[in-house]
């Protein structure tokens, strides 16, 4: 009896040290099974946060767009260059966009995309890159339609079915642009111009547009005409023009300087584009994803628990056996 007791006593040793050596096994494959969805769920957030950002930079550094305002700032610098008239650019103020501060809750946009303080006055200028020809919109105003492609085929009667050819007027935002800055820095006596210069090759202006719409072709005679109305007109005769870098020194002081300048306007605008739509709305759910803690595995029960009970039910299957 008692040999069938021990022979019992070691068959259940044996089940035990099965179950403890099964149990171990699962616990490391669940371990593991874990560990690997963290690792896929860690990845997947750096991956989601990496395109976001990704999405957003390419927004502020939209490559047309930029390549337009770099062709319209180095023709402005050299055709006041070589009419021999001191200038100041933003970018020059290290403001490579020109921001206004912002003053209360103001969801308009207050961006430039060339600021020139000069000898013959303030020129803030508009970049647009559109192709066509673009004309007033008959029955709104405010609005540019427009008018013809670049093969010179007019479609301004098929406007309905081409809703892309209707676009807001921008000299009157350009304008108001303006008229703040001025109003900001006192300096509603100095001489100054809205201006919105097309870039395109394929992309130009209606002549009955206001002449401040231009293309870049336009702008030596625009700024050679500006000049020498600026030098005939006899209340600044002898005087030489304007102090440039006192008209900078007292724009500057209502540019935004900051290194997040750009993002933290973008933040303030009204959501009225899909370009701004699109970078609010990633901002935000990277914003939430960078909340999020980084995801870190840790075992309910250590290996260890599981190997002590393994080994303590075979030293008691030794020992039994020794004894049997």
């Amino acid at each position: 009896m008692q040999y069938f007791s021990l022979i019992n006593f070691q068959y259940s040793l044996s089940a035990a040290i099965l179950f403890c050596l099964f149990v171990l096994a699962w616990h490391v494959f669940a371990n593991n099974q874990v560990a690997k969805k963290i690792l896929e769920a860690n990845a997947i957030r750096k991956t989601d946060i990496d395109s976001l950002r990704a999405a957003n930079h390419k927004i502020l550094n939209s490559g047309k767009g930029k390549k337009g305002e770099d062709a319209v700032y180095h023709a402005v610098l050299s055709i006041f260059q070589s009419l021999k008239i001191e200038c100041i650019s933003n970018r020059q103020l290290s403001c490579p966009h020109a921001i206004l501060l912002p003053i209360g809750n103001d969801k308009y946009s207050k961006e430039i995309d060339l600021l020139i303080a000069s000898e013959i006055g303030i020129f803030v200028i508009e970049v647009k890159d559109w192709r066509g020809i673009w004309a007033a919109k008959y029955d709104q105003p405010h609005l540019l339609s427009k008018v013809s492609n670049k093969s010179g085929i007019n479609i301004s009667d098929n406007s309905s079915q081409h809703p892309s050819n209707d676009r807001p007027a921008p000299l009157l935002k350009t304008q108001n642009k303006l008229y703040d800055l001025l109003n900001r820095t006192n300096l509603t006596n100095v001489h100054a111009e809205a201006l919105v210069v097309f870039t395109d090759n394929e992309g130009n202006v209606d002549a009955q547009l206001p002449p401040n719409y231009l293309h870049i072709s336009e702008l030596t005679y625009y700024f050679r005409q500006q000049a020498a109305a600026f030098f005939d007109n006899t209340t600044y005769e002898g005087e030489g023009g304007y102090d440039a870098y006192d008209l900078a020194e007292q724009i500057q002081l209502c540019l935004d300087r900051s290194p997040n300048a750009m993002h933290n306007h973008m933040m303030r605008l009204s959501p009225s584009s899909d370009s701004v739509k699109t970078y609010q709305s990633n901002h935000r759910r990277l914003v939430e994803l960078e909340a999020q803690p980084i995801l870190i595995h840790q075992s309910d029960r250590p290996f260890g628990y599981w190997v002590f009970n393994m080994l303590f039910f075979t030293s008691l299957a030794a020992v039994g056996k020794a004894l049997s």
